[in-house]
């Protein structure tokens, strides 16, 4: 099959659908370095991509933040429209193992329950964890210095490799830019701060209109800093909960 991207340029990808989320399907291109994702809703703003993966993107400039965010690369517009994103590293598929294919997502390894069903050489160390640790924190920095922020920063978009220490982020084709961008998607359970809760049962008496929603008038600093610590305060607490003395 064959899709036509934003540029004018064509790709061809496999028919079969390898991925289903709440806002997206995925299919592998032919060649198998990407990953089409074509979005259910096809009434996204195709400005917003474009600033995402233009103005917005911290890869095109410094290859450091290429191996800590899985950035689109390309805008696709027929059969409809969607992005294309770099295929993961193959450090962060399980090499061994019951689920030895299945992409390393954090839920794996913040949970100790889940992380003791893993080989020993996929668990890690405390100092891998450590170092997974500045890595997230400067990704998100680096996010949130721009103005933007993770719309879903949950341990479905986090992928961990404590054998090497790697961290990648994903799910980046929805970034929320306060009073520009609205959120798509409400977030995880158990990752959304409190704070977020309030607000939205305040929006019921608001429209949608960004200028009338308190929750995306907020301050930008407030709205970026309860996502930062949402997610680090749970991730990090469970990296070290098997490690204390």
């Amino acid at each position: 099959m064959i899709a036509k991207l934003s540029d004018g340029r064509t790709i061809e990808y496999h028919p079969k659908m390898i991925g289903e989320g709440a806002t997206k399907q995925a299919y592998f291109t032919k060649d198998g370095q990407s990953v089409i994702c074509f979005y259910k809703n096809s009434n996204l703003s195709l400005t917003r991509l474009q600033k995402i993966l233009t103005v917005f993107n911290p890869t095109i400039t410094d290859k450091y933040w290429q191996e800590l965010f899985c950035w689109p690369t390309n805008i696709v517009v027929e059969p409809k429209l969607g992005v294309i994103v770099p295929t993961y590293p193959p450090n962060f598929f399980f090499a061994t193992g019951r689920w030895q294919g299945k992409a390393k997502k954090s839920r794996w390894f913040i949970s100790p329950k889940l992380r003791n069903y893993l080989p020993i050489t996929e668990q890690g160390s405390w100092l891998d964890y450590f170092k997974i640790g500045i890595l997230l924190a400067r990704a998100i920095n680096r996010l949130h210095l721009s103005g933007l922020a993770h719309s879903d920063l949950s341990d479905n978009n986090i992928l961990l490799d404590p054998s090497t220490g790697k961290v990648l982020i994903t799910d980046l084709d929805t970034l929320v830019v306060p009073q520009i961008f609205a959120p798509e998607v409400n977030g995880t359970p158990n990752y959304i701060q409190q704070q977020f809760h309030e607000y939205a049962n305040l929006s019921r008496h608001y429209s949608l209109g960004l200028n009338e929603n308190p929750i995306l008038n907020l301050p930008a600093n407030t709205l970026l800093r309860w996502t930062y610590r949402s997610y680090l305060w749970k991730t990090c607490r469970c990296f070290m909960e098997p490690f204390t003395i």
